[in-house]
């Protein structure tokens, strides 16, 4: 059935480091998710045309960032660890589908990574001081609850054991197996 998405409703924020976890949903005003961007080469004259093709290549995806934005400089010390972080944004959004009927959808992103910049310092009186904290990332899990309340994954990439799952399509597996057939 179809939904249209209207609000985020809430999300909340949690992150281990150093052996310590952090719930940090209070601070949190933001996040914005990576971007996937797998490599790309220009062919000129493939296969007989005479034009330029654009071939994309999965196994080659650039390196990929999560930017959260806090009110404050958070007092969840973990998100200044040097060390490898992890971290879970849980989220709900409100939808109505053709019926009218208004349902909620809940999302969960797994990431873990580095802490890649800090903000400096930026503020004016009256206004908001709202910093963003910038994360390399190593692995990214997105996954949500279908309509029967199981979790299923939309993204799924860890480049270091070769995983690549896109909308529950496993092609790390594939590229894999074509790479074991030599």
């Amino acid at each position: 059935m179809e939904k249209y998405v209207y609000n985020l409703t809430d999300f909340a924020h949690r992150v281990s480091a150093d052996g310590k976890t952090w719930e940090n949903s209070d601070n949190i005003k933001k996040f914005k998710l990576p971007d996937i961007e797998p490599g790309a080469e220009e062919v000129n004259g493939y296969s007989g045309l005479n034009g330029t093709i654009n071939v994309i290549d999965w196994a080659n995806i650039g390196a990929m960032e999560l930017a959260l934005t806090y009110a404050t400089i958070p007092e969840c010390m973990g998100i200044f660890s040097p060390e490898k972080q992890y971290h879970q944004l849980v989220w709900l959004e409100q939808y109505t589908d053709k019926n009218g009927d208004v349902g909620w959808m809940t999302f969960k992103v797994y990431i873990t990574g580095m802490l890649k910049k800090i903000p400096g310092g930026d503020a004016s009186k009256g206004e908001s001081n709202e910093k963003e904290f910038t994360y390399g990332i190593n692995t990214y899990k997105l996954t949500r609850k279908n309509d029967d309340g199981e979790e299923e994954t939309i993204i799924d990439y860890d480049p270091i054991n070769k995983v690549l799952v896109l909308g529950g399509n496993d092609f790390g597996s594939k590229l894999n197996t074509a790479l074991a057939s030599f």
